[in-house]
Order: structure tokens, then C-alpha cells, then sequence
């Protein structure tokens, strides 16, 4: 029994690893995709799994906040920044998980309220560089971002692209690859080691 125990423990190392080791691939494949400027992306370009980088210069209101792999991430309203001259900018949405972009985004919406509401400059705008994916926005966080450009007044079809930027942590890919590669080592080891030695006691 206390074999069969220990063979599970080191199989679920091995298949953890397996994962990490995955999905760091992953990431710097996805990483090494050509990059379009956000600065320039048009809504009509937009497409679901497109690369983008480059800075952001104007965030609006957070709508909605969700738990996944272990992160709370935060959605903020942002208008694309080559519809900025129009009369009704297209929003989309930006996903972010760490404290540090949270902080970022969270000045850079109350730099925006000051702006437009208190007709408040502030001394130097916050800016935020960021590289992420594309993707269509669903669920809860895809009914809060509709209510809210709703709450805006910008209800027409065309200034409702349901797409968020999914932030990467550049950098992130090579931790999870490297620590995918060494559990994976481990796990192999330790099963092989594990069966042998249960081969060797049963003789």
C-alpha cells in the first residue's frame, strides 16, 4: 500500500512538471510571434490569439475582477488608442494579475477620472508597458464590460469589442520552463527508482 502511495506521489510530480514544462514552451513560442503595435492596432484587426505590445496611455474604470490559476485579475475598460480622434473611441479590456500592474492601472484610471470629470492634469500621465494576447471576452466579465460601456454611453455595436489583452509577465516563460524541466527529471527519476526498488524487494 505504502508503495503504491509513494508511486502516485512521484507520478503527480512528474505530470505537474510535464505541465509546467509545457506551457513555458508555450509562452515563448507565443512570445516569439510577431507583435503588433497597440498604439496602432485598428478594431477591425482585432482577432482572438493576436500578439500585441507596446504602451498603454489611457485606462478607464475596473469592471470586473476574477480568481484563476491561483491569481485575482482585475478588468479594466481602455479605449484603442488609434479610435482616440473619434467621437465614440472603441473600448476593449485589459487583464491584469500582479500588484505592481494593479497599482499601475488603478493610477492611471483615477489620472483618467481626474481628467475627464474634475478637468484635472496631472503633472506627468502614468503610462503602462505591456505585451499580451488577445481574447474574446465571456462570461461575467464579458455581461459587466457590456453594462459598463453601456453606463458610458457608448452602446452602439461598433464600440463593443468583446476582446481583453491577457498580459504576459515577460520573462515568467523561462521560470516555468526551467522549473518544468526539473521537476519532469525529478519525477522520472523518482518512478523508476521507486518501481525498481519495489522489483528488488520482491525477489
Amino acid at each position: 500500500m505504502r508503495f503504491f502511495r509513494v508511486l502516485i506521489a512521484m507520478v503527480v510530480l512528474l505530470v505537474t512538471g510535464i505541465v509546467f514544462m509545457v506551457s513555458g514552451i508555450k509562452d515563448k513560442v507565443n512570445l516569439s510571434k510577431p507583435r503588433v503595435d497597440i498604439s496602432e492596432v485598428s478594431p477591425e484587426e482585432l482577432k482572438d490569439g493576436m500578439i500585441v505590445s507596446g504602451t498603454i496611455y489611457e485606462i478607464w474604470d475596473e469592471f470586473a475582477y476574477e480568481t484563476g490559476d491561483g491569481v485575482n485579475y482585475s478588468y479594466y475598460a481602455m479605449p484603442l488608442e488609434s479610435t482616440f480622434e473619434k467621437n465614440e473611441p472603441v473600448f476593449i479590456a485589459l487583464s491584469v494579475g500582479s500588484s505592481t500592474d494593479k497599482n499601475i492601472a488603478s493610477k492611471m484610471s483615477k489620472e483618467t477620472d481626474d481628467y475627464y470629470l474634475r478637468d484635472i492634469t496631472p503633472k506627468a500621465w502614468t503610462e503602462l508597458q505591456i505585451t499580451g494576447r488577445v481574447r474574446k471576452l465571456k462570461g461575467e466579465a464579458l455581461d459587466y464590460f457590456e453594462e459598463y460601456i453601456e453606463e458610458m454611453e457608448y452602446s452602439t455595436t461598433r464600440n463593443m469589442k468583446a476582446f481583453y489583452i491577457q498580459r504576459f509577465s515577460e520573462g515568467s516563460e523561462n521560470g516555468k520552463l526551467i522549473a518544468g524541466i526539473v521537476m519532469t527529471v525529478i519525477g522520472l527519476i523518482a518512478v523508476a527508482l521507486t518501481v525498481f526498488f519495489r522489483i528488488v524487494k520482491g525477489r
